[in-house]
């Protein structure tokens, strides 16, 4: 496991230039539509990151941007039909770290003081394949516009959620939210589970290669987040203890034996 080092930056506290080196990260995952002007792009993903998200900012041991993540917590409602929102946006990690236990641990930690508010708590995303599919596994189930017994409540709350983030690119008639990029090609994935939820999420979400995204919500529970916690440390307990055991006895880069020194009179 490669060492990755994560830090939390407030809203006020986001710079310029960091703000541009998470803009660049995000076009190196993804591509602009045709006839969007990268200037704007850049605008809108800076006055996004700045209306009360965190980021989450990941870098290796050289400084190096790997990673990062836009958080954002806050109550909605009041009385007995508050509940607390929390909703991810920008979530892009590079291939070498993207299955790093501390994506999920850092999201995780983060989570856990919301369940002292004493309100359900919720969390809000706009998916791809990839970021539905992970997502899904990672909780007991998503929720969609697009799903047939869709609760009063979980309708109100998503289409809050999507007018927020999508704006006008919001079509309540298809549930889904126009974006200013276009994912990548995916293929069907080779897991059987994994590919009957990508083939869920394309019927969800036929139009996603064109530049559409597919906003979820999901229930989060405490012993949910406590397993993720306990999923990511064991994950890198494991990694380490592999690490250790694959070097050869001895020490050295070589895996040369170390004699003892002599013995002195």
């Amino acid at each position: 496991m490669k060492p990755l080092f994560p830090s939390v930056v407030s809203p006020d506290r986001i710079s310029p230039e960091l703000s541009l080196d998470l803009w660049r990260l995000r076009l190196s995952h993804m591509e602009l539509k045709a006839g969007v002007v990268p200037e704007d792009d850049f605008r809108k993903f800076d006055e996004t990151l700045r209306n009360g998200f965190k980021a989450v900012v990941f870098r290796c041991h050289r400084r190096v941007l790997q990673g990062f993540y836009a958080w954002r917590e806050r109550t909605i409602g009041h009385g007995a039909d508050a509940y607390v929102e929390v909703s991810f946006e920008y979530t892009y990690m590079n291939a070498a770290y993207r299955n790093h236990p501390l994506w999920a641990l850092s999201g995780a930690l983060q989570a856990l003081p919301l369940f002292l508010r004493g309100k359900p708590v919720f969390f809000f995303g706009l998916t791809y394949p990839g970021s539905f599919i992970s997502l899904h596994l990672m909780t007991a189930g998503l929720t969609t516009l697009r799903d047939g017994d869709l609760s009063p409540f979980h309708r109100a709350a998503l289409q809050a959620f999507a007018r927020d983030i999508g704006g006008a690119g919001f079509d309540d008639a298809t549930g889904l939210v126009k974006v200013r990029l276009v994912a990548g090609e995916r293929g069907a994935p080779r897991r059987a589970d994994v590919r009957r939820l990508f083939e869920r999420y394309e019927r969800l979400n036929p139009t996603w290669r064109e530049g559409h995204a597919l906003p979820v919500m999901a229930e989060l529970s405490l012993s949910a987040v406590a397993a993720a916690v306990s999923r990511a440390v064991g994950q890198a307990f494991a990694s380490v203890t592999s690490r250790l055991r694959s070097r050869p006895y001895g020490g050295g880069a070589s895996g040369a034996q170390v004699k003892a020194p002599a013995p002195t009179m």
